[in-house]
């Protein structure tokens, strides 16, 4: 094994981890919310979201045997709806979902883990960047040519927000992009702070 053959391996163990973190953290979330009374008195709502989280880490490891991402038809209605009721779990502040922008289901195909993974990402830096009072927008749109996912929040901007694991994310998404023949943008939010978009070009089926 080269140098950037192993440069590439040490980077997805690290993106890997940085994933099963993720869900590891939302778990932990949603226990301090019960423990806090919260929740109500059912246990049920907290084994819900746990037994949805070891799915997702259980598909993350799948893949990661594999090798190779288990291709299906995407629907970004699901994959949106999906990530924000999570981050909704562990995240205090406003996390809004629109989905009226979608005109049709687009006529997408990859992995379902991927891409909820790239997704959660953004999602998870505009939460963070937001602050635990914050706001946080995902709008999803899409034309006959394409499918925009924008992330808004109202943090204090591009590169003002508190550091984290941002940057492991964004590789995820951009390698996802990038695959699709998609490009991000970057530009202020409405909110106040900074919005990330992610546009893909959309083909229709044969």
């Amino acid at each position: 094994m080269n140098d950037v053959q192993e440069g590439d391996a040490a980077l997805a163990a690290r993106q890997l981890a940085h994933d099963l973190l993720q869900s590891l953290t939302i778990i932990r979330a949603t226990i301090a919310t019960y423990r806090l009374g919260h929740l109500g008195p059912s246990i049920e709502p907290v084994l819900g979201v746990i037994e949805r989280e070891v799915g997702v880490m259980a598909g993350l490891c799948e893949e990661e045997v594999h090798g190779t991402p288990l291709a299906a038809p995407i629907d970004p209605r699901v994959i949106a709806t999906s990530v924000v009721e999570r981050m909704r779990t562990a995240y205090s502040g406003e996390l809004r979902l629109d989905l009226d922008g979608i005109v049709d289901a687009p006529s997408l195909r990859g992995s379902v883990t991927e891409w909820e993974r790239s997704l959660l990402n953004l999602v998870e830096n505009g939460c963070r960047a937001a602050g635990p009072d914050g706001k946080v927008l995902v709008r999803c749109s899409s034309t006959n040519e394409s499918l925009t996912i924008a992330v808004a929040d109202s943090g204090p901007g591009f590169g003002e927000a508190p550091a984290g694991r941002s940057s492991l994310g964004m590789v995820a998404v951009m390698r996802l992009v990038e695959h699709h023949g998609g490009h991000l943008e970057l530009r202020r939010s409405d909110l106040g702070g900074a919005q990330l978009t992610v546009v893909l070009p959309l083909h229709p089926n044969p």
